[in-house]
């Protein structure tokens, strides 16, 4: 009897002393920095392996390190779309080949990064705004833009304005929002063959401008908007011009940039941005492959 109680004192000893050198380890070993914190992300967005895609098995809800807001952010971007879209995480519907992470600017609580993505030769920018939360920092927005210039360092208050243009990061990530969620009503030109319209890039240049790329996988269109952020908070677009010297239209026909591969089984969901990929298909544009 001594000898079994002697045991099982001895197992909850060794029990609690490796509870207390783990506790210890993970208190004691530095935490991922912003940037190891985006790249792990990114890594395991793009070589996602399950069932079906990151996007349709929303594997960033269950994600340690991307906040409540930038899920309720993706979401309502996903949740959007009627007919396919584009991944709001790559800012793309492609996977892109590799991808390079730079930390832009940072201070205690706040840092942006810039993904320079290589799309076999095209590149794109996202723009990520981590923040530090306890010991942890995790993803808080991610922004589909151009290049960002480098800046010293990121005010105290997130509402001080960009030195170049004039606007607060705040009111970018508002104004940025606000086209995103509702490019298919503000554009002029509509969506052709069940596209969707997603942003490619937005160019703030000034405090009431910008310059935005946006296509459906089949026609694209370059714009300026000129916008009113109010004391609320609520974005309002004062003007909306598509730029005809930019936009994807030949002998005033729009052009078909993609191939309709209805028909062969297979349900291309995600494809890839440019000139002789397949055409998005959904259930309603074709019932055949995507049942």
């Amino acid at each position: 009897m001594k000898k079994t109680i002697s045991i099982t004192l001895a197992v909850i000893i060794c029990s609690a002393a490796i509870i207390g050198f783990i506790y210890a380890v993970k208190n004691n070993y530095p935490t991922a920095s912003p940037e190891q914190t985006v790249k792990s992300f990114y890594d395991d967005w793009i070589k996602y392996q399950g069932a079906g895609n990151p996007i349709s098995d929303r594997i960033y809800q269950e994600s340690q390190v991307v906040t409540d807001e930038l899920v309720k952010k993706l979401d309502s971007i996903i949740y959007s779309f009627e007919f396919g879209g584009y991944d709001p995480v790559i800012c793309a519907q492609d996977i892109p080949q590799s991808f390079k992470v730079e930390l832009k600017s940072k201070n205690n609580d706040l840092a942006i990064l810039q993904i320079e993505q290589d799309f076999y030769g095209s590149i794109n920018f996202i723009s990520v705004e981590t923040i530090k939360i306890g010991k942890e920092w995790k993803i808080n927005d991610i922004i589909c833009q151009k290049p960002v210039d480098d800046v010293e360092k990121i005010p105290a208050e997130n509402d001080r304005a960009d030195k170049d243009n004039g606007i607060s990061v705040s009111h970018q990530n508002l104004v940025s929002d606000y086209i995103r969620q509702n490019i298919s009503a503000l554009s002029p030109e509509k969506e052709v063959l069940g596209g969707k319209f997603y942003i490619t890039s937005i160019d703030f240049n000034g405090p009431k401008s910008a310059i935005i790329s946006y296509e459906d996988g089949h026609i694209a269109f370059e714009a300026k908007i000129e916008f009113e952020v109010n004391i609320n908070n609520e974005v309002k677009i004062e003007s909306f011009d598509i730029l005809p010297e930019k936009n994807n239209q030949k002998d005033n026909d729009k052009q078909i940039i993609c191939i309709d591969k209805c028909g062969d089984g297979i349900c291309d969901e995600i494809v890839c941005m440019g000139e002789g990929c397949p055409c998005p298909e959904t259930p309603q544009t074709c019932p055949q492959d995507c049942q």
